[in-house]
């Protein structure tokens, strides 16, 4: 080959070359390939005789690159190879000392990008083999010129071999010391580096990027999280100055954000919330910056996703959550973006890293996003998102089974579905699914053992079945799995003592488990179980002053612990607590001035401080903390001027002000302030699916109804239709919830197709608006952030804020507008499904109408947090209503309902044979019943010396024949007196309409002196409320002749024939049809759309004290259930239920007496008698005869009912408390 030849060879060769680097800017990688490929092969072809190999080690370097770019790795290492194979054969033969050094520089380039790509492999040994001979060719330069400074080189590459090193090291966990070491010996590494040469950048940036990743293995250990913060600022600083220095360089953009997110959540892991916020916020915001440059970085998308997460959680925690589901749900966009093109193309294996990591953060994005919707009562988004990560979770469990984060995702949402289940009143579905999620945690760290995620996560399930036990009343497995609870967080902790979050939930728990159960242990086992609670958060206050979750839960436990003392009558510790609580929450809102939560506490500390000076009676600086408690209770407002919680605690100070300071201004606050919250309430019941939530709501509806009665009997005026609406406000919770139970199953009621059709078309527009009040709710918080934002700006257009408050304004308005709408679609379907309601507007003028005058209407209520009772009287003079209010602070503050519990229990008592069993009751009778008067439990109980129950003194036959009656007594010995003086001079019938306990009390069987109860003086009749009282009044059949319109129907137990006889002696004396061993359906059949005069039920019954609507009536092989009795539709002057329990069904709150009574009252019956408890029939069968003849002789139900009961009385025979009429 000539040389020109050869020259044109070469020439050749170069275009190719130049052309393919063209086709590699463009990305046409193939076609580069191609060309450098052909370029290669001409040069070696074997009539060339050329042989460049510098050429050729510069087409290889350049294929390399390519094959690099491409993610093809193997071949880019491979043709690197063989680039600095042929470079060095040239420098063997050809090259001068100068043009050495230049091709050396040359090589190191190739070495580094081989170690790189050598460490992306995870060959670690051939990384380091690169670095260590890109160290051995520095040094070879520095011997060919010994003018040749490279020191910092040198410095920097053992930087990277220890860089190397350490993440080998952390790849197992037990040599997490010695990558600490590495990271150390490689920071200083970079750190003599960039002193050798302060123009070099790149040396600071790899300095600070080792820091970053020495302060990620501090974070693993929670001890070092203040040295890993320290870190994280010095690369912080470093990274602001290459800013500086380029604001477009990519790499310090994202290590920047890295930077700045990493700091976020060590602020977090303090508990300096707001300080974390800020960095989140921050480095959100550098990470959309590189995502414009990089548009498709998988890892720059699951860090956005992962701030955007963090920043949600610190909402929730602060309880700013109007903005939490956009931000997850933006969250699980960025992370469907990264899995959905991913899943399009081959992914390299740091990418492929990156996936499995987006998969698990995604899981806990959309495992928050569940737990908001739970928490926001929109239980079926939650369900079908858990749904959708327990799948996703299985299918990536099948790829990899070894991999923790998917295992965890798995049990994380069976922990969320048991919550859920708990929320629904579904508890022992709800412990077998945390049991489930135990079992799942257990197999994670059978992988990983001392994983602390995982540990807390189990303790926190098994803590959660702690909770659920209590709620479904089984102490001894609640007292197991606290124990197992406890022991997970005693592992963790002593694994990593300042892990926080274990510390703070071990606490959490202790604080919960002693106030569940302060009645049922001593006083100093609950201090000392407080004590080590306070002790935990102290510890991490030690290390975090101002740790937000630590502060706030001490001063919680602390109040606990004031409470014990106060009990103790340590009055002057317990002050000192107080006086220490308003101090420091005074001193936290300097730190975090707009915090809700703080604010809130703030208030109630000082509520409470005030309660107990004035029980000391230090009365003007109790009044003095009392309106530093208004003023903290009205900055919390203007956030949520209808935040239920902070309205109702600002009720429950300014009802301690109006009891010392009383003026016109304080008592129309307090009438407004309450009325405002009855009528919330009521709003609140838009969103109320389940019945234990209605209990709930009902139960706290007694607060402000109580403090508004209080008003009123502070005042000289007293605003008769206001009290009444208040009165039957509240009493109409009952039929509300009635009315949600009968949308849900309406198929009980048979209405005909038109009527049906017109019920679906109710329904589907009751749910639109519902679905549009909780949207509106939403919009309302987010416009409201967005008002409170703009008011902390300067400089914001007026027009600007002027839109955003008339946009607020529009958005109460819609929401009135929609409780109005939901209130009307209500009472048609309530027509339709004949549950009478009464118009507030024609409330006074029905009762007017309808209430005899010398008939007194008596509201009995009582505030037991206070211990006191109300009686408001409603009666007429002339033709107007006078309403007086009784209020009496009752001694010992008794608890009603567990007098009638008690009897309940200790009848249970005798049916039990095994012994364990019995000492177990005995045991439960101490913690349940032991603060019930002590002449009371001496009724039926021995003592030991310590004033322990030890035994039961009485037999089964004298505990029901007297001493059950005995204990009634007791507990309507505390009514006596208020009641009496509640009735007018002049009344010959009492009205009785009860609220919360009360309603499980005879309160016929009052003690007028001490021969005479209320019963022998008057009619009494109870009544539910006054809208089917008047409604029963008005539709009320006449009263035809008595053998006309009467069905008798029995069914007996096996083997008795007690309903039978009972019935066959009841007709002796008033005829009518009889059915004997009628099944349910034929029972709804014969009597649905019916009149009668008297429908006698002699059935059995149970009543479910927990959970009133699972009560039934037991008919052949069949039972009617409380639900089908509401759907009956039937015509009755007088319902009589002789069955076992026919009426005691207690549930917390207001108008909460839902046993056979009431359902039949809205079935149609206008009036009926029922039993409370057990009644031995041969009493029943001689009450009923005596009834029944007093009928006959034309008495009114009612005084037939009295004459009935008074001829018992004088029989001494007392099973006549246990009857009770309810009627018009």
């Amino acid at each position: 080959m000539s040389r020109s030849q050869e020259n044109t060879l070469i020439d050749d060769c170069l275009d190719k070359h130049d052309l393919a680097l063209e086709y590699r800017k463009n990305k046409r990688y193939e076609e580069a390939i191609e060309l450098l490929t052909e370029a290669t092969e001409d040069i070696r072809k074997p009539q060339n005789k050329l042989n460049e190999v510098h050429l050729i080690s510069v087409l290889q370097d350049t294929l390399a690159g390519v094959y690099m770019e491409i993610n093809e790795i193997e071949k880019a290492i491979s043709y690197f190879q063989k680039s600095i194979l042929n470079l060095d054969m040239f420098l063997e033969h050809t090259a001068t000392d100068k043009e050495t050094i230049l091709h050396h520089e040359n090589q190191i380039m190739k070495l580094t990008d081989m170690a790189l790509l050598y460490k992306s492999l995870q060959e670690y040994d051939d990384a380091i083999t690169s670095y260590n001979k890109i160290i051995s060719r520095h040094k070879l330069m520095k011997e060919l010129d010994n003018s040749y400074n490279n020191n910092d080189d040198i410095f920097a590459v053992q930087g990277e071999i220890f860089m190397v090193k350490a993440e080998v090291s952390d790849l197992k966990e037990e040599n997490l010391e010695q990558a600490t070491q590495y990271l150390k010996k490689a920071i200083n590494s970079f750190t003599l580096a960039h002193n050798s040469n302060p123009e070099n950048y790149d040396y600071l940036k790899n300095k600070s990027l080792a820091e970053i990743t020495l302060a990620d293995n501090y974070s693993l250990n929670y001890d070092k999280s203040e040295e890993a913060l320290k870190l994280l600022e010095t690369a912080n600083k470093s990274f602001t100055t290459l800013l500086e220095i380029d604001p477009k360089d990519e790499g310090v953009i994202i290590s920047s954000a890295n930077v700045t997110s990493h700091i976020g959540r060590i602020y977090r892991e303090f508990g300096e919330i707001y300080i974390a916020l800020d960095y989140f916020k921050k480095a959100l915001k550098a990470y959309e910056t590189y995502l414009e440059i990089s548009p498709m970085d998988y890892e720059t998308m699951d860090y956005i996703a992962v701030n955007l997460n963090n920043i949600a959680n610190i909402y929730i925690s602060i309880d700013k959550k109007s903005n939490v589901p956009k931000l997850l749900e933006k969250a699980i966009e960025y992370y469907d973006v990264v899995l959905n093109e991913s899943a399009t193309k081959e992914n390299s294996n740091y990418d492929a890293l990156i996936v499995e990591e987006v998969i698990y953060h995604k899981a806990i994005a959309q495992i928050d996003l569940s737990r908001f919707y739970m928490e926001t009562n929109c239980l079926e988004k939650a369900k079908a998102l858990l749904e959708t990560i327990i799948i996703d979770a299985d299918k990536a469990m099948s790829f990899n089974s070894m991999n923790i984060d998917y295992i965890n995702q798995r049990a994380l949402a069976l922990t969320i579905e048991a919550e859920i289940a708990d929320i629904e009143h579904k508890t022992t579905q709800g412990i077998e699914k945390y049991k489930e999620a135990i079992s799942i945690f257990d197999q994670a760290l059978e992988l990983k053992p001392n994983d602390l995620f995982t540990i807390n996560h189990r303790a926190i399930a098994k803590a959660n079945i702690v909770t659920s036990c209590i709620y479904a009343n089984k102490k001894k497995e609640g007292d197991i799995w606290f124990e197992e609870a406890m022991k997970d967080y005693e592992y963790g902790i002593n694994l990593s003592p300042t892990f926080t979050d274990m510390v703070i939930n071990r606490a959490d728990l202790l604080s919960t488990w002693s106030h569940t159960n302060k009645h049922s242990i001593k006083q100093d086992e609950l201090l000392k179980l407080l004590e080590q609670a306070t002790a935990d958060y102290q510890k991490v206050l030690a290390v975090y002053p101002n740790h937000f979750s630590a502060k706030n839960n001490l001063l919680t436990v602390s109040s606990d612990i004031a409470d014990v003392y106060k009990e103790q009558g340590r009055n002057r510790e317990a002050l000192a607590i107080y006086y220490d609580e308003v101090k420091s929450y005074d001193a936290f809102l300097n730190i975090y001035n707009n915090d809700l939560m703080t604010l809130m506490n703030a208030a109630v500390s000082k509520l409470l401080l005030a309660k107990l000076l004035i029980e000391v009676n230090q009365i003007d600086e109790a009044l003095n903390f009392l309106k530093q408690s208004l003023q903290d209770y009205d900055m919390a407002l203007k956030s949520d001027q209808n935040d239920m919680e902070t309205l109702i605690n600002k009720s429950l100070a300014l009802r301690e002000i109006i009891d010392i300071e009383t003026s016109s201004k304080q008592l129309e606050d307090n009438q407004k302030l309450n009325t405002k919250l009855l009528t919330l309430f009521d709003y609140y019941f838009t969103d109320v699916n389940h019945e234990k939530d209605t209990q709930t709501l009902t139960h706290n509806m007694t607060s402000p109804l109580s403090n508004l009665l209080h008003g009123y009997y502070l005042s000289e005026h007293k605003d008769v239709l206001a009290i009444l609406k208040a009165l039957e406000t509240t009493k109409a919770k009952t039929l509300k919830m009635l009315m949600h139970s009968a949308l849900d199953k309406n198929q009980l009621y048979p209405l005909d197709m038109q009527q049906q059709e017109k019920l679906l078309i109710l329904q589907e527009k009751l749910l639109e608006v519902q679905n549009d009040i909780r949207t509106i709710k939403i919009t309302y918080k987010e416009t409201k952030t967005t008002y409170e934002n703009l008011k902390g700006f300067k400089n914001i257009p007026q027009d600007d804020f002027l839109k955003v408050e008339k946009k607020l304004e529009a958005n109460v308005a819609q929401k009135e507008n929609l409780y109005n709408d939901f209130h009307t679609y209500s009472k048609e379907i309530a027509k339709l499904l004949k549950i009478q309601t009464l118009d507030e507007e024609s409330l006074y003028e029905e009762v007017v109408t309808h209430l005899e005058e010398d008939a007194v209407i008596l509201y009995p209520l009582y505030n037991y947090d206070r211990g006191e009772l109300q009686v408001i009287s409603i009666y007429k003079t002339h033709k107007d209503l006078k309403i007086e209010i009784q209020h009496q602070k009752l001694k010992d503050t008794p608890n009603f309902s567990n007098f009638i519990l008690l009897i309940k229990e200790f009848e249970a008592f005798f049916y039990l044979n095994d012994e364990k069993d019995k000492t177990a009751k005995i045991k439960s009778f101490n913690s349940k019943y032991g603060r019930l008067p002590k002449k009371t439990l001496e009724l039926i109980f021995e003592f030991d010396n310590k004033n322990k129950i030890i035994n039961p003194k009485i037999n089964h036959t004298a505990f029901i024949r007297n001493y059950r009656y005995q204990i009634i007594e007791s507990a309507l010995e505390y009514l006596n007196e208020p009641i009496n003086k509640a009735v007018p001079k002049g009344m010959k019938k009492i009205y009785f309409s009860p609220f919360g306990d009360l309603n499980m009390l005879p309160l016929h069987a009052i003690k007028v002196d001490e021969a005479h109860y209320l019963i022998d003086n008057y009619e009494v009749i109870y009544i539910s409320s006054l809208s089917l009282w008047a409604n029963a009044k008005k539709h009320a059949l006449k009263k035809e002749v008595l053998t006309l319109h009467n069905l008798y129907v029995s069914h007996d137990k096996a083997n008795d024939n007690f309903c039978s006889e009972e019935i066959v002696a009841c007709k002796k004396i008033i005829d009518g049809k009889s059915q004997d061993k009628i099944s349910s359906k034929g029972f709804k059949e014969l009597v649905h759309e019916k009149d009668f005069n008297i429908l006698h039920l002699s059935v059995h019954g149970k009543a479910q004290l927990d959970n009133p609507l699972d009560s039934t009536l037991l008919f052949k092989e069949s039972k009617l259930s409380l639900m089908e009795i509401h759907g009956l539709k039937l015509n009755a002057n007088l319902v009589i239920l002789s069955a076992c329990e026919s009426n005691l069904a207690k549930v917390e709150g207001a108008d909460e007496l839902l046993a056979f009574e009431r359902a039949f009252m809205i079935a149609g019956a206008s009036n009926i008698i029922s039993t409370f408890d057990v009644v031995d029939s041969s009493s029943t069968k001689a009450f009923l005869n005596s009834f029944y003849t007093n009928l006959n002789k034309n008495d009114s139900f009612s005084k037939a009912f009295q004459r009935s009961a008074i001829k018992a009385i004088e029989a001494d025979n007392m099973e006549w408390m246990l009857f009770r009429f309810m009627g018009i």
